[in-house]
């Protein structure tokens, strides 16, 4: 007759390599499930990225128009200053010569 311990090796033998075929393509699963979990996490943050990018992008446009702006404004302050300036100069010539008169 046949040995039963024989037969109760390759029994234990082939349970603990399906054991571990089995937890190995298990662990392959929780893993790939993970790794897609990240890529759309990646996925999602690149394209908050590009958003923001192209955000910024505009506000430094609007910066450098809004900038341009504020030094053609102070150039006209600066052209009204000295007109004004003028006509003071002007306004106390004349009010200095009445006064002589």
């Amino acid at each position: 007759m046949n040995d039963p311990a024989k037969w109760d090796w390759a029994d234990a033998a082939s349970g603990v390599v399906m054991g571990v075929l089995g937890g190995m393509v298990s662990m392959f699963g929780w893993f790939s499930g993970k790794l897609g979990k990240v890529h759309d996490r990646i996925d999602s943050v690149h394209e908050r990225v590009t958003a923001h990018s192209s955000h910024i992008a505009v506000l430094q446009a609007q910066e450098v128009a809004k900038l341009q702006r504020m030094e053609r404004i102070e150039d006209n302050l600066v052209a009204i200053n000295e007109k004004q300036d003028r006509q003071m100069e002007v306004l106390m010539d004349l009010r200095g010569r009445d006064t002589y008169k």
